[in-house]
């Protein structure tokens, strides 16, 4: 099962740094174009043709960065460019043809930027050396929804995000086509996330700020306080001997509970 999950999993063929720094450079190359002045027709046909080899040079960037050439990036960022047109039934006037330049370029830099965000919490696709997927292909549903609330605290910001690729591209194994859309839609109604659905694609959501709160008291250190405690240090040490010894008779002695138990004597001692 493990090996068939790392078989059809997207990965990097490049540590994430470098893919991060190559995806700047080329939305930073995009935002040239979109941002060079055009004067005239001549401009603009010029100007036009830098953008399609900015296009070609994106396809074959992404192509080349994962283990599967024909992967969902690409894909997704082809269906973009697809749907990013205007029927004219006259010339379209130079204005009208610069709007259309910017948007298709702001278009492609929002995706790619957002991919970015979303890939930075995929332990599967940019760190997969270091995943535990023996865990992670055992989790329970309700593991699975904690796992969720924690990327998107990860990730909390003002975007939605699609819950499967979250999911997937961090090693779950989901055992139903529409598990991932289940778990976002049960989160939902306990107010820990907003969902968005379109037809035809896949759920993405947000953190609510219940659900950011519950989460953040989840990461919150726990200060230990033991200056209520009324007996003395004689005492106390003898009652954590004791509570110690009969931990390790009944085999329940593990190593938080011998660290706890170190910290309070150190405490008493002191």
């Amino acid at each position: 099962m493990l090996s068939q999950i790392m078989q059809n999993q997207l990965l990097l063929t490049k540590p994430w740094e470098q893919f991060r720094a190559e995806l700047h450079q080329y939305v930073n190359k995009g935002n040239a174009l979109k941002n060079q002045p055009v004067n005239s027709d001549e401009e603009f046909t010029e100007i036009e043709s830098k953008r399609l080899s900015w296009d070609r040079d994106g396809f074959e960037w992404l192509k080349n960065s994962f283990n599967n050439e024909i992967n969902p990036l690409v894909i997704e960022l082809n269906n973009i460019a697809a749907n990013n047109f205007t029927v004219h039934f006259s010339s379209p006037s130079l204005k009208d043809q610069l709007f259309q330049f910017a948007g298709r370029i702001q278009t492609k830099v929002n995706f790619l930027l957002l991919k970015e965000r979303l890939f930075s919490i995929s332990d599967a696709i940019i760190s997969p050396g270091l995943l535990q997927l023996n865990e992670r292909a055992g989790m329970t549903l309700k593991q699975k929804q904690r796992f969720i609330l924690e990327k998107l605290f990860d990730l909390y910001d003002d975007n939605f995000y699609p819950i499967e690729d979250i999911l997937v591209g961090n090693g779950i194994k989901l055992n139903r086509n529409s598990e991932a859309d289940e778990l976002a839609t049960t989160l939902k109604k306990s107010g820990h996330l907003e969902i968005r659905q379109f037809l035809g694609q896949k759920v993405t959501a947000q953190l609510t700020a219940k659900g950011a709160m519950l989460i953040e008291e989840s990461r919150q250190p726990v200060l230990e306080n033991y200056d209520d405690i009324r007996f003395s240090a004689a005492e106390l040490s003898k009652k954590i001997d004791d509570l110690k010894a009969g931990l390790d008779k009944l085999g329940l002695a593990t190593k938080y509970y011998i660290t706890k138990c170190r910290n309070l004597k150190t405490y008493i001692i002191n």
